[in-house]
């Protein structure tokens, strides 16, 4: 039987990311090492970083590291290589150079996609001027890949993580899913948001097969607390980073202390109670 969406508990969850507001998602996000990593490349590469941000979004899967070491690596490649930038050419070449030594698994299939956005050139103008829905839909094209998968959308999201970082204040569409990932499903499952038969909390990778159902669930958490829901994943990749604690206090004792100190101590056991309500 499929995972099914637990209303009460989309409400619920809605209610409380609603009491932190999209001011409190983007605290969040201020504090994610991957923006971060936008940052450094705009302070270095300008305009260029957002394209190269994308583009390294579009082929960051089944890494043989952890994310975080990944975009790390790709800081300090790229950083190297700013001032031969002349063109979206120049740019694929980087990435697919990038690739070839630091993201070899399924290589030749991730050579193949960046191959394929070479020649997808108005991705430049889309980004240019912050079209990002159509941009989503036009990568999709480009690619013949569904909008909502996880790679597509992660590269909007760091997309807006350049422009964040180039001073822009942007408020990303409530079109544009979630990015579904480990993290994605676990805390869906520790939440309670998605139920699966006589399982509590579900299996992580059963739940990964029907990303679908996962997307509907946060996109309604996202109507429920009028935040889109590509500003909840920071609030969800931060709390993911607890999947193995035992129970909540632990996860309290080991919260980033800017955090407690910007939404005070209650905000954020409010928000533990309720993203690790089956612990």
């Amino acid at each position: 039987m499929k995972p099914r969406v637990n209303n009460e508990r989309v409400i619920e969850i809605g209610i409380t990311l609603r009491s932190i507001g999209i001011i409190g998602a983007k605290y969040f996000e201020s504090l994610d090492p991957q923006m971060d990593i936008a940052r450094e490349l705009v302070s270095k590469c300008s305009n260029n970083a957002l394209y190269l941000l994308a583009l390294n979004s579009l082929v960051s899967y089944s890494l043989t590291m952890r994310g975080e070491i990944f975009w790390k690596e790709f800081s300090k490649y790229v950083l190297l290589r700013c001032r031969e930038i002349e063109s979206f050419h120049d740019i694929v070449k980087i990435v697919k150079e990038f690739t070839m030594i630091y993201n070899r698994y399924l290589l030749n299939q991730k050579i193949r996609r960046l191959d394929r956005i070479m020649h997808c050139k108005d991705i430049v103008n889309y980004i240019n001027n912050v079209k990002l829905v159509e941009l989503r839909n036009y990568i999709a094209k480009c690619l013949d890949s569904d909008p909502d998968s996880k790679t597509i959308v992660f590269s909007i999201k760091m997309i807006y993580y350049g422009l964040r970082a180039l001073g822009y204040d942007y408020t990303l569409p409530f079109d544009i899913p979630i990015p579904v990932d480990r993290r994605v499903a676990r805390i869906s499952s520790t939440s309670g948001v998605i139920e699966c038969e006589s399982l509590k909390p579900c299996n992580i990778e059963y739940v990964l097969h029907y990303p679908k159902i996962i997307i509907k669930a946060w996109n309604e958490i996202g109507k429920t607390s009028s935040i889109p829901p590509l500003h909840i994943d920071a609030i969800i990749w931060y709390f993911g980073g607890f999947s193995n604690a035992t129970n909540r206090n632990e996860i309290l004792n080991a919260i980033d202390r800017r955090l407690i100190d910007y939404f005070g101590i209650e905000k954020i056991r409010e928000l533990i109670n309720n993203l690790f309500y089956q612990l």
